[in-house]
């Protein structure tokens, strides 16, 4: 399979060319032309240099902890931008960092410019070759668009800087990178060379309905809805999708990666070559765990009941829509032949690894032989978005509202799921539906940054459940006391939802400027 060319070949043949000064434009010591890009499999192991750490696991996984979804309780990076406590000289060790797909770093970007100005020189089959080019121009855009995401202007670069003291650039403006990033995904989607396939056709390889999916998320977050919409339609028609009907629960698991055609494009995974460790770090302890991520008390409230009824405090997770027991492990959910408890014995707060809202993430977790050698690849784009995307911008294009509608619903009616469909298309239901979908896929910050609705998303008190104790016999809770409050957020709106520029790039590049905010 291609999945395992892709992860098994080789490490980034320019790893070894890392700089970390300035913007990691400048090469030392990177392989020489004499001996390298000569061939077709030169080129085949250029290209799984450029795919080598394009995104991480995590960085889907835990951005959520950030939002009003979720609490990210050892701050692998989420947690600081949480709770607003984030500064210039936290770069080190948040999102800021460069390692595994994280944004401010420019090392992938001279990979991606690297093997554009080198491939033309290589002799090899000529559809191939173009096929190669339009991935790592996909792989080029997908990043430029997360720098404009996560920290507004930033230098656009797009060939390869040979001398350092070229590479301190100043921020270009994030409309200029943000038209850079749509003339490339619009180039690559009319140029042919990438197929129309999805990710089990693919074999992990970039597709047409991916740079169809980028070019949808980012017009959607420019608040382009018109655009957006139509690059929503054209992936939702294409023959090669559809909605995943085994069990939302098993969509994200690696039993599911066979026949799972609502993948547009996944982060893919291999054991002992390249894998991750995402349920170690969700699991609650008594299953080797760190229950590093948490959902929030606000996130179960935002989950229907199946009836339609209203929230039931002393019933909280009972009748309530499928896709909650199958996102976040709850007290008294079934579990491993019990049921959950994370009041009493090994994963009551207090002990080494806790569960400090007391409700784990269920999402991507599955029981493991090997807590360091996980497989599970995470999707990137999905199907179901899609269909979110086009409602939401059908609610201000008033284009095909009826169709989106019915994408909501198709959604609601999936196997496992089966919710009552619904009669309206509102903003609510929109921004509810995309909230429980997609949770701890990395899109909620996102979500509220765009909607401006940090002030009620972003601050305050993040609640866990109350205390009480669990019938193991029945999985029965009682409940006592008042909800735990795990942290107080602070939102600071002139922040501008923006992450800080590392103080380190500001000390060496004296044409760097901060964000507003962390001054």
């Amino acid at each position: 399979m291609m999945k395992k060319f892709l992860y098994i070949l080789t490490i980034s043949l320019f790893g070894v060319a890392c700089n970390d000064d300035y913007l990691d434009l400048a090469p030392n010591g990177a392989m020489s032309e004499a001996t390298f890009w000569k061939s077709e499999k030169d080129a085949d192991l250029a290209l799984t240099g450029c795919y080598r750490g394009w995104e991480g696991w995590s960085n889907i996984l835990f951005f959520d902890g950030a939002s009003d979804n979720g609490y990210e309780q050892y701050d692998y990076g989420a947690k600081k931008l949480g709770n607003g406590s984030l500064t210039p000289t936290d770069g080190t060790t948040t999102w800021t960092d460069g390692n595994s797909g994280k944004w401010f770093t420019y090392s992938r970007v001279r990979k991606y410019n690297d093997f554009l100005e080198r491939i033309d020189q290589v002799e090899m089959d000529e559809a191939k070759k173009e096929r190669y080019k339009a991935e790592v121009r996909f792989l080029r855009a997908y990043d430029y668009f997360n720098k404009v995401i996560h920290y507004g202007d930033m230098p656009l670069v797009t060939e390869v800087i040979t001398d350092i003291n070229e590479a301190a650039l100043p921020r270009t403006p994030q409309d200029q990178v943000a038209k850079f990033v749509f003339d490339e995904l619009d180039a690559i989607i009319a140029g042919g060379a990438l197929p129309t396939q999805n990710v089990i056709e693919a074999s992990g390889h970039v597709t047409k309905g991916a740079a169809l999916a980028l070019k949808a998320r980012f017009k959607l977050y420019l608040g382009e809805y018109a655009a957006a919409q139509n690059a929503a339609a054209q992936v939702i028609e294409m023959p090669c999708f559809e909605l995943y009907q085994n069990g939302y629960d098993k969509l994200f698991l690696p039993a599911a990666e066979s026949d799972n055609k609502e993948a547009i494009l996944s982060l893919q995974f291999v054991p002992d070559k390249y894998n991750n460790i995402a349920s170690l770090t969700c699991l609650p302890n008594s299953q080797g765990g760190w229950a590093a991520l948490q959902a929030s008390w606000d996130l179960i409230q935002a989950y229907e009941s199946t009836d339609g009824s209203p929230f039931n405090e002393d019933k909280p997770f009972e009748n309530k829509d499928p896709r909650l027991a199958m996102t976040v492990l709850y007290p008294g959910a079934p579990y491993y032949g019990d049921f959950f408890d994370p009041f009493n014995g090994p994963d009551k707060s207090g002990d080494p690894i806790n569960c400090p809202t007391r409700m784990p993430v269920r999402k991507y977790v599955e029981p493991y032989d090997d807590a360091w050698n996980q497989s599970g690849d995470f999707m990137i784009f999905r199907l179901a978005e899609m269909y979110l995307i086009f409602a939401e911008c059908a609610l201000y294009t008033g284009e095909d509202t009826d169709k989106a509608l019915d994408y909501i619903n198709l959604i609601r009616a999936r196997n496992g799921v089966n919710m009552p469909p619904k009669e309206n298309l509102t903003e609510a239901v929109v921004r509810n539906e995309r909230r429980i979908e997609l949770a701890f896929e990395g899109l909620r910050y996102f979500d509220i940054k765009r909607w401006d609705i940090g002030s009620e998303a972003l601050g305050g008190q993040v609640l866990g459940t109350r205390l009480g104790t669990v019938d193991h016999t029945t999985g029965e809770v009682s409940w006592e006391g008042d909800r735990i409050v795990v942290e107080e957020r602070h939102f600071n709106a002139d922040r501008k939802y923006l992450l800080p520029i590392p103080q380190s790039e500001i000390d060496l590049n004296p044409n760097m400027t901060q964000n507003p905010g962390y001054n």
